[in-house]
């Protein structure tokens, strides 16, 4: 027994001198190692499949997988949710049980829903590479978004994201750091490391980040306008309008309300022409639609915003836009999505990005007189059109 302990305390030692304690081996990042092969195959599953935890009995109730995917996540309704069930394309994780409609679910448990991307709404999985920052613990690189694409998972869409598409398409692994609407185009930032992500996010939560947009308003702005009335989440405000006749509305729509976060918004005219209006937008913070509600609230709303502009009564025909991804037919013609723009950041450190509205906001031709160089055209308002003109 002395001679085999006193050979594992030899070994030991022999071990610490040939490589000390503190010596770490350098990991391999390289875009053949393993290392980046499993990070990259993990990111692509994590974002393509759709999770969600169930937080627990609700004021006594019992919920069952069905009624809860049917309350949680409507645009699917009974019938082809039990499809997905029974083809095994929905598991709820430990539980020794097979998963079915009427399997009751337990607080914690996790729900894994697995897609298939054809089934997705269509998108447009186009894009630009503008830059890339390569400061240490920034490292990131800026995308140019169309206006018909989600940044991450939302409702339907899982795969069809331009996260899994950078992930597919680039063969590295990105982190998004921000978020812009499925319908604003423009420039956004994704970290290329997870140190990077943590760094980002934490910049801009500090506000260290300034952030330009161009927007086509409906209406003749004359003069800057600063708007910093507070913005929260309309279900809160007035809930009896928000009954389970529009649940999916309940959830997007936010309004201007006292009991909101603060924000601040600037409206700064560049031209108007035909009853609309082209604006630089600078904010501050970044809520929820900020812009958006902001646009609404001084009677200018976006043009082609589904949500904003029409008033409560309106928002049955917003949700039939939303759902069926149907085009809004305005007095300026057919608009496919509103005409937000992402068009500069800059971060405290040095990394600046641009980006041109005038090819995404030019394809409807309502918009191209406000990209012509005509002084006349500033400086002269015109009346809105009606359904009657």
């Amino acid at each position: 027994k002395l001679q085999f302990l006193y050979f594992i305390v030899t070994v030991l030692a022999y071990n610490c001198q040939q490589r000390p304690m503190d010596e770490k081996r350098p990991r391999d990042d390289s875009p053949d190692s393993a290392h980046h092969t499993a990070l990259l195959k993990r990111l692509k599953y994590e974002a393509g499949v759709n999770s969600c935890t169930y937080g627990g009995k609700r004021k006594g109730k019992v919920d069952t997988l069905g009624s809860f995917l049917m309350e949680r996540f409507s645009y699917f309704d009974e019938a082809e949710w039990k499809r997905r069930i029974n083809k095994g394309m929905l598991t709820i994780m430990e539980n020794d049980e097979a998963t079915t409609w009427d399997s009751t679910l337990k607080g914690g448990q996790k729900i894994v829903l697995e897609t298939l991307r054809e089934e997705e709404p269509y998108v447009d999985l186009t894009y630009a590479v503008l830059s890339r920052n390569t400061i240490p613990e920034t490292e990131a690189i800026a995308i140019e978004k169309n206006g018909n694409i989600p940044i991450t998972q939302s409702g339907k869409y899982k795969k069809n994201t331009l996260y899994f598409e950078l992930l597919d398409t680039l063969q590295e692994p990105v982190w998004p750091v921000h978020r812009l609407d499925k319908e604003t185009s423009g420039c956004i930032v994704f970290a290329t490391s997870e140190e990077s992500a943590g760094k980002l996010s934490e910049i801009i939560r500090c506000g260290n980040l300034e952030k330009e947009y161009n927007a086509v308003l409906i209406g003749n702005l004359t003069k800057e306008i600063t708007v910093e009335e507070r913005i929260g989440p309309a279900w809160k405000e007035r809930p009896a309008d928000y009954c389970s006749d529009c649940p999916a509305m309940k959830r997007i729509r936010q309004i201007v309300t006292p009991n909101g976060k603060p924000c601040k918004t600037i409206f700064t005219p560049i031209k108007y022409h035909g009853g609309l209006t082209l604006a630089k937008v600078r904010i501050q913070q970044g809520r929820t639609h900020q812009i958006r509600v902001h646009a609404e609230h001084i009677g200018m709303p976006i043009l082609g915003d589904k949500v904003y502009g029409h008033g409560t009564d309106s928002e049955s025909q917003s949700l039939r836009w939303i759902k069926e991804q149907d085009p809004m037919d305005t007095p300026y013609g057919i608009v496919t999505r509103h005409l937000l723009h992402s068009s500069r950041m800059k971060f405290n450190f040095g990394w600046e990005i641009t980006s041109d509205p005038k090819p995404y906001f030019t394809k409807f031709p309502c918009c191209m007189p406000l990209f012509i160089n005509d002084p006349e055209q500033v400086t002269k308002p015109v009346t809105v059109p009606t359904e009657d003109s």
